[in-house]
């Protein structure tokens, strides 16, 4: 399971209770709230949220909010990988992710040179898809995420066959994105 932590900007207007001038990108100056809200990237399944003042920072209750998202994660679920900005990643928060034995996806490695290297490779293979997709699939395609993608247009039922030296690859006939593939086959070739 992937859980997505992120916080969001609420603009009040009036005196509500909690309502603070904080970091706000939308109306700069206003009070909002800096509510904390997690998702559930496989289903995109809103797992939980919490209501803060405008004022409060990122990682502030953070490992409470991360202790309240345990209790709502099913029983038998173990491979738990926890996804959020640098304004969650306390000292506090780290320890106690890695106590809990969830996987923080973040770069590893003690060389600093190694995570630069591998920053800039996943950098190029984000790209990439970009590039394929505003190239050979069109603008539509573009904000389609990368599990989308990969399930309408390589995770698709198909017969590869030979014949005379030449492989054909057969679609089911109502495949819906056959002509996007069939289009994207051709300026490949």
């Amino acid at each position: 399971m992937t859980i997505d932590i992120d916080t969001t900007v609420l603009n009040l207007w009036g005196h509500q209770e909690g309502a603070e001038k904080g970091y706000n990108d939308i109306k700069r100056g206003n009070r909002c709230y800096h509510p904390i809200l997690a998702f559930v990237y496989e289903t995109k399944e809103f797992l939980h949220g919490i209501l803060k003042s405008g004022d409060s920072y990122c990682a502030n209750g953070a490992v409470e909010f991360i202790k309240e998202l345990k209790t709502m994660i099913p029983y038998g679920i173990y491979n738990i990988i926890f996804r959020a900005d640098n304004g969650f990643f306390s000292q506090e928060t780290l320890k106690y992710l890695e106590n809990m034995k969830i996987k923080i996806v973040k770069l590893n490695t003690s060389s600093f040179w190694a995570n630069q290297a591998i920053l800039q490779f996943l950098i190029l293979c984000y790209n990439m898809l970009v590039w394929f997709k505003n190239i050979f699939i069109g603008k539509s395609e573009l904000k389609t995420t990368i599990r989308t993608f990969r399930e309408r247009f390589l995770l698709i039922p198909g017969k590869l066959i030979k014949r005379t030296r030449q492989f054909i690859l057969k679609l089911p006939i109502d495949f819906i994105y056959k002509e996007k593939l069939t289009s994207i086959e051709f300026q490949l070739a």
